[in-house]
């Protein structure tokens, strides 16, 4: 392929070899050399001509027929029609090499397994620090004599060497600022759902791919069972894109109500005015609650990192096997 073209290429190619001695033969068949359809499609006849030819060219090679004793032309058989010149190179895109392909898949499944390992261990993290802070919690309130209660400030933990604003009673409750480490709800499903997408799409792919290669070896014909199983890939791939969308807005939507908090914290903490009753208060109105300062830990930033790399590896491998087309 081209017909034209490629023939041409494969003759000169043999001629620079030292090989005159080149039969070529053209058939108005498909690809299988079968007539009736353009397609593959179950029971076409082959090409009457093709067995009758091949048979000949046997026997004429196997009794060392040269280039100029063949009783019929070397190049003959039915009119090929290339319409369009093929280009006889062809520059590389981002894919350079089959290296490429396999080296990009690896970490796609690498960093999503990241991701997978990291989740238990962010849970795991996060129970313990919870636990660490109740029990500082409690110690700080049963060894300093509690301020007057309200519901602004039994929303903070306790700490006499953290304060966050000055203090208008002796023996008040300083609250401190406590690192908000967790994911939204929203995000956690995201990340989830991504990391189960691009491993399933892209493992389901690889085991089309398989199925491709071996039928073809095999010479199975499988094409309607292939066609059914491509259109689901399809839909998994168009699935995968819209939840990488979706955690993407997550992110940019955490990223940015963190950041509202933080200015906050910011703005309520550099006002010297304000006692901590005042600031506790100040706090829950802008919905600080006892997190304190609004941001993730090194943990999660890698967990969220890997479920990205590898969402975004795995839609690009589907890309280029033209499945978003």
């Amino acid at each position: 392929m081209p017909v034209e073209q490629g023939a041409r290429l494969l003759i000169k190619a043999a001629n620079q070899a030292g090989n005159t001695n080149v039969t070529l033969r053209y058939y108005d068949a498909n690809h299988q050399l079968r007539t009736g359809s353009n397609q593959t499609v179950p029971g076409l006849p082959l090409e009457p001509h093709y067995t009758h030819d091949l048979e000949d060219w046997i026997n004429a090679v196997t009794s060392g027929t040269g280039a100029n004793g063949w009783a019929t032309p070397m190049i003959a058989g039915t009119q090929p029609n290339q319409t369009v010149t093929a280009p006889l190179k062809t520059p590389p895109a981002l894919v350079k090499s089959m290296g490429v392909i396999v080296g990009a898949i690896a970490v796609c499944l690498l960093c999503a397994l990241l991701a997978m390992c990291g989740a238990p261990i962010l849970l795991i993290a996060g129970w313990v620090r919870e636990r660490r802070a109740s029990r500082r919690v409690s110690h700080d309130s049963a060894s300093t004599e509690p301020a007057e209660p309200t519901d602004s400030t039994s929303m903070f933990s306790t700490d006499a060497t953290t304060p966050t604003g000055p203090s208008t009673q002796p023996n008040a409750a300083r609250p401190i600022a406590i690192t908000d480490h967790r994911f939204p709800v929203g995000m956690r499903v995201a990340l989830a759902l991504n990391t189960l997408l691009a491993v399933g799409t892209t493992g389901v792919f690889l085991a089309y791919l398989v199925t491709v290669i071996i039928d073809a070896i095999s010479l199975t014909d499988n094409s309607a069972v292939l066609a059914k199983n491509w259109h689901a890939i399809v839909m998994l791939t168009w699935l995968s894109l819209v939840a990488f969308a979706w955690l993407l807005a997550e992110i940019i939507v955490d990223t940015c109500r963190r950041h509202a908090r933080n200015r906050a914290i910011a703005s309520i903490d550099d006002d010297a005015d304000m006692n901590n009753g005042h600031d506790a208060a100040a706090r829950s109105r802008c919905d600080i609650g006892k997190d304190g300062k609004a941001c993730i830990g090194s943990g999660h930033v890698i967990v969220a990192t890997c479920v990205v790399v590898s969402a975004a590896l795995s839609l690009a491998l589907l890309a280029f096997w033209g499945l978003l087309c």
